[in-house]
């Protein structure tokens, strides 16, 4: 059995999120159709995953949508099932959130120390703050 879920960050820039596929082999693929919806939300984009390990059904894809006035993934949770769970759910959200803060330090004149993985998948970023 299949679970499908939204991940509970908010897509707010997309530049930084499509950074943030390219770099765990997410494919960004626009949605062209106004007729596409999951789940009752409208769907902006089709994530595949490009990894030698994907499969050619849905559980090699997950779906950027709109909801409640926000941008979020929704994918299948289940890890028998689905090919791209670990790294959307965990690792592609955590970079996400890792460039947009990178981006706003560098947008503001700060600059970023360090950044280092922690062993539970956690990021400390080290900044320098513009006095």
């Amino acid at each position: 059995m299949s679970f499908w879920t939204r991940l509970g960050v908010k897509i707010t820039d997309i530049e930084c999120f499509k950074q943030s596929c390219n770099q765990h082999n997410i494919d960004y693929q626009v949605n062209e159709d106004e007729n596409f919806t999951y789940q009752g939300q409208k769907v902006v984009a089709i994530l595949k995953d490009l990894s030698p390990n994907a499969s050619r059904y849905y559980s090699s894809q997950a779906f950027l949508v709109e909801a409640d006035g926000a941008l979020k993934v929704a994918m299948d949770t289940h890890r028998q099932y689905s090919s791209i769970v670990d790294r959307i759910g965990t690792k592609l959200t955590r970079d996400y959130t890792k460039n947009v803060v990178e981006k706003g330090v560098k947008r503001s004149g700060g600059m970023i120390n360090s950044v280092q993985e922690q062993a539970d998948g956690s990021v400390i970023i080290r900044i320098t703050a513009v006095a």
